[in-house]
């Protein structure tokens, strides 16, 4: 028997995860993904997340593109991954930028989260981390510090910065609309 996937997620994995007896894993990451989508919270972290990644891409002139939720398995590893959006570089891209510049890059989600959120659970960010310390740009150690610095940088800049967090809501609400379309549950105002 084979099971219905989500609509709208990107499936990286083998085909056969998909049939009877289903992983286990692979039923606890869509209900992942379906209670996130269920709670306008979650959206608006995820928008704000992935705009911060987009207007730093901007800012480094280079294009980016947003994507919707993933799950992908790893099968070295054996390990499930859940993203709940992505924001998407081209490869070419990325190998043009310095170690400084990817780390600001990676971070800016998490960043974004800090200063308009006032909150930043290292879950969210934490394959963006990862990429960046796993990058070849460098030994894993000097990266991890390159990211902290980035990111207290970053954290300073935005704070005092209004009109580039006025910016990165903006692009939060374009993401939240293009990639979970608009919700219907709020009112227009009277």
């Amino acid at each position: 028997m084979e099971y219905s996937l989500l609509k709208d997620v990107d499936y990286v994995m083998p085909g056969h995860a998909n049939f009877s007896p289903r992983h286990k894993k692979l039923a606890e990451a869509e209900k992942l993904i379906s209670d996130m989508r269920a709670s306008s919270k979650h959206r608006l972290t995820v928008g704000i997340h992935e705009a911060g990644h987009f207007e730093t891409a901007q800012k480094l002139g280079i294009a980016a593109a947003y994507a919707g939720p993933m799950i992908e398995h790893i099968r070295e590893s054996d390990c499930w991954i859940v993203g709940f959006g992505r924001t998407q570089i081209a490869k070419e891209d990325w190998a043009k930028l310095t170690a400084e510049q990817a780390a600001e890059f990676c971070v800016s989600g998490r960043v974004a989260e800090i200063v308009l959120l006032n909150d930043a659970p290292i879950e969210t960010s934490q394959v963006d981390f990862e990429d960046f310390i796993y990058s070849g740009k460098g030994r894993p150690s000097h990266l991890a510090l390159i990211y902290k610095q980035a990111e207290e940088r970053l954290t300073r800049e935005l704070r005092s910065d209004l009109t580039a967090q006025q910016s990165i809501v903006r692009a939060g609400a374009r993401f939240e609309s293009q990639i979970f379309g608009v919700d219907r549950s709020i009112k227009a105002a009277a």
